[in-house]
């Protein structure tokens, strides 16, 4: 089974995440947020309004894994 923090589903997979999984996927995630990040701004075609739509949807799966531990923790 691959890492259930990087699984999208309605609700996070909590009887399947093990503490091995949370290193391993917020670096993944974390890399993807800045990768994106920076092709964002480097494009400089978005606006204000364009930026934060990006931005939400691109840290999404970060809030929603980090959502998840936090909630374990």
């Amino acid at each position: 089974m691959q890492n259930p923090l990087l699984e999208r589903s309605d609700l996070p997979l909590y009887a399947e995440i093990k503490p091995e999984h949370v290193t391993p996927a917020i670096d993944l995630l974390l890399s993807k947020s800045r990768e994106g990040f920076e092709e964002i701004v480097i494009s400089g075609n978005a606006n204000y309004v364009d930026l934060v739509e990006k931005s939400y949807k691109l840290f999404e799966p970060l809030s929603q894994a980090w959502g998840a531990i936090s909630h374990l923790n």
